[in-house]
């Protein structure tokens, strides 16, 4: 959160990549719509239940939220309410993914020992992990206490199918609300994990190894060419798999071999 105070606005050149969305209708949760730039996230908008009476009030929030711009990825929790936001979303041409906590995954951790009982198991998981200083990764969620204590309120256990974080359930009777804040959140980097995960872990064990760019066309030190691909990890670039070779797609730098 203190990155973010020092960067208030989204990286330069970095387009709306993903949105999370927790939807609520009546009652005293709220619905909420958390906006992921690269790897800096937008503050929460939040929506008093009361005034998100059905699911397509909650999509029509969207809607306007991300300005009508049906390329961007918009992550919804379809488990109750919001199906319906889902349904609607996808009327609208919007490029939709319904989120299922309870459906199984085969996901690991970064560390490849972990499995998950779910899919809600391994979100909350990915999110520990980027956050995790020695990912490497310069995420910058916004400065919000409620966000903070979302975040923080999740207990975990293992079980014979691997990590399982408590159900939504279990921690509004234990802290007196719903984390719905730091859901939106987490759901603006659920679909993030497949590529995310490996690319933390394949960074941190080359941290230390020596890189040259493929190609200079305005030259520069090594110095400048870290510096380079510094700001490129700061508007979540991730290096892609190119002729073989693992290569950031914004700076050119070279990382090796790709994995096959």
């Amino acid at each position: 959160m203190d990155r973010w105070a020092a960067h208030q606005a989204p990286p330069a050149d970095v387009p709306l990549e993903s949105v999370g969305v927790d939807v609520s209708r009546g009652g005293n949760d709220k619905t909420t719509i958390g906006k992921r730039y690269g790897y800096w996230l937008a503050p929460i908008e939040r929506h008093p239940g009361a005034d998100v009476p059905d699911g397509q009030t909650a999509a029509g929030l969207v809607f306007k939220s991300i300005d009508g711009d049906t390329s961007v990825l918009v992550c919804v929790d379809v488990i109750g309410y919001g199906a319906s936001a889902y349904d609607h979303l996808r009327g609208l041409k919007c490029r939709a993914v319904g989120l299922n906590g309870s459906e199984h995954s085969n996901a690991r951790d970064r560390s490849g020992r972990l499995g998950f009982a779910n899919k809600r198991s391994q979100w909350w998981w990915h999110m520990r992990e980027i956050l995790d200083p020695s990912s490497d990764l310069d995420v910058m969620l916004p400065d919000d206490p409620e966000l903070l204590a979302d975040l923080c309120s999740a207990r975990w256990k293992p079980t014979p199918r691997g990590v399982q974080v408590e159900p939504k359930e279990q921690i509004v009777e234990r802290i007196g609300r719903s984390p719905d804040v730091g859901e939106a959140a987490i759901y603006a980097f659920a679909e993030d994990y497949a590529a995310g995960a490996n690319w933390i872990e394949y960074l941190r064990t080359t941290a230390s190894t020596p890189k040259k760019p493929v190609a200079e066309p305005s030259g520069g030190s090594e110095a400048e060419l870290v510096e380079r691909h510094q700001q490129c990890r700061m508007k979540g670039l991730k290096p892609r798999a190119v002729e073989g070779r693992l290569r950031c797609p914004g700076c050119g730098m070279d990382f090796g071999e790709a994995p096959t």
